[in-house]
């Protein structure tokens, strides 16, 4: 609960995991609701369609992940980030574990992004990187090949 009062974005994560528990139940208007709570609560959206692994971190809100998108463990999206999808496709990302998204960033289409990968502030990625990368500018592109921990 305290969690919930002091990070915006964490009700949000609350509100989409209890939405694909009423969707798996099957009960009706209840995850609509939720999304929208999200919405109003931190600017944050998931769409249905988006699957999420444990660990997922939402800075400060200001978050859309859409699309038939995968998202693996231990995820940190920055505000004003988003996945999403391009014109003429329904298949989104396919992120692996260990993901950060700098602020503005955005990742697009059906790429896949590897294991720990970091993508700067600002950077569109629109092709695939590898696993250990850390990608920039736009296109987002990699500079090195193992992100230091």
């Amino acid at each position: 609960v305290r969690m919930m009062l002091v990070a915006d974005a964490y009700f949000a994560q609350v509100c989409y995991r209890a939405k694909v528990a009423c969707r798996r139940r099957q009960i009706p208007f209840l995850p609509v609701l939720l999304d929208r709570l999200s919405v109003m609560s931190a600017a944050v959206h998931i769409a249905d369609t988006v699957i999420v692994g444990p660990g997922m971190y939402i800075a400060h809100g200001q978050v859309v992940l859409s699309g038939m998108t995968r998202i693996g463990r231990d995820s940190y999206f920055s505000p004003w980030s988003g996945l999403g999808l391009v014109s003429g496709n329904v298949v989104g990302p396919t992120i692996g574990d260990h993901l950060m998204l700098g602020t503005g960033s955005r990742i697009l289409g059906p790429v896949t992004i590897g294991h720990n990968v970091t993508i700067g502030a600002n950077s569109l990625v629109l092709h695939d990187v590898p696993d250990d990368a850390t990608a920039i500018g736009n296109p987002a592109r990699p500079v090195t090949a193992t992100r230091p921990r």
